[in-house]
Formats: C-alpha cells, structure tokens, sequence
C-alpha cells in the first residue's frame, strides 16, 4: 500500500521549525486518495490530511509530507502536502500514518524510530533501503542509513527519488556527493580542486587553515592545486612566511609555504612560523 520511505527529523542548515519532512511511496497498483488521512506519533502530536480536495499518490509514485512547503527556505525540497501540529523528536520518536475509515483508524505504516538502531546524523536524512519498501522492512533500524545526496539547500536526503541501497558504493565523478566522498564534479581530473578520489584538493593556505597550529610547523604536504599532480607542489612556488598571533597562524601577505629543503617536492618542505 504506502510505505515510510524516508524521514528528515533534524535538519542543520534549516531549522527544524522549517525544514522538518518525510516521504511516502505507493507500492501498491492502484491511485490512493491520501486527503482525510491522519499522521500522528505515539504521544499527543496529530494532524488530518486537509488538501481542499483530494491528494493522489499514483502507484509506483513519491511524495513528501513537510511542515513548510516552500523550498526557498525548508531547505530546497518540494513538499506536496503542508502540515502543522506534528513534530520531530532529533532522538526516538515515531511517525505513523493512518486511513480515517468510518470514524475508525486503519494503520497504513509507522515507523518507530530511535537513535541507537537508526542513523542518527544532523543535517541527514534516514534513509529506507531500496530493497526494504514494505511496511515490515521499515521496522528495523538496520534498513535504514544516512541520507547519502546533497540537497539543494546543503543537507543531504533523496526527496523524491528512490532511495540508494544502504550498501551502495559511491562511484567518484558521476556528479553526486555521496558516501565518503567530501566532493563530486562530475570528473576524475585533478587540480581541479576536487580529485579523482572525491576529496577536496585544499591549498596551502586552506591547509593552515584547518588548525594545523602555527608551532608545530606541519608539513606542507597537500597539492597545492595548479598542477594537478597530486603532491605538494614544489618550494619555488611557496616562499613566504607564516607569523603566529595570539597562536593563531596569520599572514603578511598571500600565503605560501616556506621551503626549508633543498630539493624535492613539498612533502619534505616545511611551513615555518615567525615570531609575532
């Protein structure tokens, strides 16, 4: 019939006032009417589906249910149905969804979930595995994994989309950020500042800037990208000082790295950090 297929409790770059959703998909071979329809939790939250008419999921299709409707600010994803008066927990809580039939409630699905057996992430949607769309398979918290795609407001989820399996292997340039991948530009070309293993390429001065420390003069050892070879690029190009303040590193002007080897390339170059 219809199953709970994806939920975003705890958004990060939204609040959850705005950008809390689930999604429902119709697994069964005939178009369902979901308008008069309840979703609810296991304590005091409760909402009747209200569309003003009717509200269809034809077979086979998804749709996302939202407590805000406008993707300029619920974090870029088109919720067909607007609700109020159900809420999210970021820890366990529960969204079960019932058929009003005669004044009497017939489940349709719930899922129960918590943050022990079920993904826990901020900013990341739990995600039902593509080959547990039934209404049993969404009860075990080992179905269901990290929301694996950015979103268009930079959480990550697959609103509207079949969801990956949880075992998925992300596959580098295909354009999609996916698991364990910190970048995807749709190529296997380095220096580029996204490298053909899906990491971001940093420079020297974003190197420093991860808080590598201005007294324990870290190796300058990340392709400072422009040639694309992988390695730190060699000291003729990073030939300036670092100066610590207040133990923080700063800079007097654009920052390089300072060659303290003779030869070779950066790995074995240092950055050194004058005194205040």
């Amino acid at each position: 019939m219809v199953v709970i297929t994806e939920i975003m409790k705890n958004p990060k770059l939204v609040p959850d006032t705005q950008g809390e959703w689930f999604e429902i998909m119709n697994i069964s071979t005939v178009a369902l009417d979901i308008n008069g329809w309840k979703l609810k939790d296991a304590d005091s939250d409760s909402h009747i589906v209200d569309a003003g008419g009717s509200l269809v999921i034809e077979p086979g299709a998804i749709m996302l249910l939202g407590n805000n409707a406008d993707p300029a600010i619920n974090g870029g994803v088109e919720v067909a149905y607007q609700y109020a008066g159900f809420t999210f927990s970021n820890g366990a809580d529960e969204v079960i969804l019932v058929a009003m039939v005669e004044e009497q409630e017939l489940l349709i699905d719930s899922v129960f979930f918590n943050d022990l057996d079920f993904p826990d992430a901020s900013g990341k949607t739990l995600s039902l595995d593509a080959a547990a769309y039934d209404q049993a398979g969404n009860d075990f918290g080992g179905n269901w994994c990290e929301g694996a795609f950015e979103m268009a407001g930079g959480d990550f989820g697959s609103p509207g989309l079949p969801n990956p399996g949880c075992l998925a292997v992300a596959v580098c340039g295909n354009g999609l950020v996916e698991m364990g991948e910190e970048c995807d530009d749709g190529n296997l070309n380095n220096g580029d500042e996204c490298d053909d293993a899906c990491q971001i390429e940093y420079t020297c001065y974003e190197m420093l800037q991860c808080g590598l420390g201005c007294n324990l003069t870290p190796t300058c050892a990340l392709d400072c990208y422009g040639d694309g070879d992988g390695n730190a690029d060699s000291k003729a190009l990073f030939s300036h000082y670092v100066l610590c303040v207040s133990g923080a590193c700063g800079f007097d002007m654009p920052p390089i790295c300072v060659a303290q080897a003779t030869s070779g390339e950066c790995n074995d170059e240092y950055v050194a950090c004058a005194a205040d």
